[in-house]
């Protein structure tokens, strides 16, 4: 099975009052905010692969160590994440290597797609 990311509408009034809700919800954003900047950058060094809202639930939102500093915060410097949910973006992100990308991915019954930034939300 490709990844793909898979849209769920908006946030449901939960996110304000469960923590696990709330950055769950954030790192989907972030997520797809890395989608929008990969298709609009040329050339990026950026690869992530976001495994949200599993059974059991596990965020998991991985980034390539090659990925230059600059492109990945080049997705959430922008007016679309305070300084609150930036910080919290930087905390809940996991640096790693493409083969251990790969293997997380081929654990949970997935195949990395070829495009940059790839995204798996189940229920």
């Amino acid at each position: 099975m490709v990844t793909e990311l898979m849209e769920i509408g908006l946030a449901p009034e939960c996110v304000h009052t469960d923590p696990r809700e709330k950055s769950y919800y954030l790192m989907k954003r972030f997520v797809r905010a890395a989608v929008k900047y990969a298709g609009r950058v040329q050339k990026t060094t950026v690869k992530i692969v976001a495994f949200l809202y599993e059974t059991p639930f596990n965020s998991v939102v991985m980034v390539n160590g090659e990925s230059t500093f600059n492109d990945v915060s080049d997705i959430f410097c922008t007016p679309e994440f305070t300084n609150d949910e930036r910080r919290e973006i930087l905390m809940n992100l996991k640096i790693t290597d493409t083969e251990t990308m790969e293997c997380e991915a081929a654990s949970r019954g997935y195949q990395l797609s070829t495009a940059l930034v790839s995204a798996v939300i189940t229920f």
